[in-house]
């Protein structure tokens, strides 16, 4: 019989403080964060909501959980499975090109319910290091596949190792926002499209002129997976808006 041992917390902010706050923390108390979930992976509990699953995580550790934590939003309702058509065997019809076998009755509709957790906010407040460890430690074991990032006052450490993270082809983000965060490096930002999961990206209100413009548009040239981009309320002028016009159709 396999006896888990507690895990003992790494910090007692808990005991010395009421509310969380921003702080910057040691190399080694960042070291002990990554070894404890690194070593004591199987003993974490882990569902398939990121919000619990962070506020759990912040407790095991000892600390008061991120502010974005406070309220924890109830997953979007699946939709509704599609109406089947009338021919009793149509349910069994399958694309001659897939490989998955047909799906008969109760279980082709229950194939059609799809369910859609809620994004990941973070808005008006800042992120710090232990919120992008955790972030990164879970996301994976969630259904959330958004994430939106507005007015957080990133300092450089925090937002290099921030793009580092959603930049990773393993961060399954389908859709990203970063808004209201200038002034951003754009040749920092661009590395964002080397995750090929990313199909919808917002960078409005970043105050994005024509020169950063310009160092989207070049690697634009060479993505093939993003569907959908927003850059609204920047400083582009019609000259770039007919630069990334061109990149678009080219």
């Amino acid at each position: 019989m396999h006896i888990v041992e507690p895990i003992a917390p790494i910090f007692d902010e808990v005991t010395k403080s009421n509310w969380w706050t921003y702080r910057h923390y040691t190399e080694e108390e960042i070291a002990n964060i990554q070894n404890l979930l690194q070593t004591r992976q199987k003993d974490l509990t882990l569902t398939s909501n990121l919000y619990e699953n962070l506020t759990y995580l912040y407790r095991t550790l000892g600390l008061h959980p991120h502010p974005c934590l406070n309220t924890i939003p109830k997953p979007n309702p699946p939709l509704k499975p599609v109406e089947q058509p009338k021919d009793p065997n149509a349910s069994m019809k399958v694309d001659p090109k897939s490989n998955k076998s047909p799906l008969k009755g109760k279980k082709a509709e229950e194939e059609l319910i799809v369910e859609h957790a809620p994004p990941f906010l973070v808005k008006n407040s800042k992120i710090d290091i232990v919120l992008l460890k955790l972030l990164n430690f879970c996301w994976s074991h969630s259904k959330t596949n958004a994430l939106i990032l507005i007015k957080n006052e990133f300092e450089d450490d925090i937002e290099n190792n921030l793009i580092q993270i959603i930049s990773n082809p393993s961060f399954l983000v389908n859709k990203l926002s970063i808004e209201w965060n200038f002034p951003i490096n754009m040749q920092l930002y661009v590395t964002i499209l080397n995750n090929p999961n990313i199909e919808y990206l917002s960078l409005r209100s970043n105050e994005i002129d024509d020169e950063k413009l310009a160092v989207l548009c070049e690697t634009l040239q060479t993505n093939t997976t993003l569907r959908f981009l927003e850059l609204c309320d920047n400083k582009i002028t019609k000259e770039g808006i007919e630069k990334l016009k061109n990149t678009l159709i080219s």
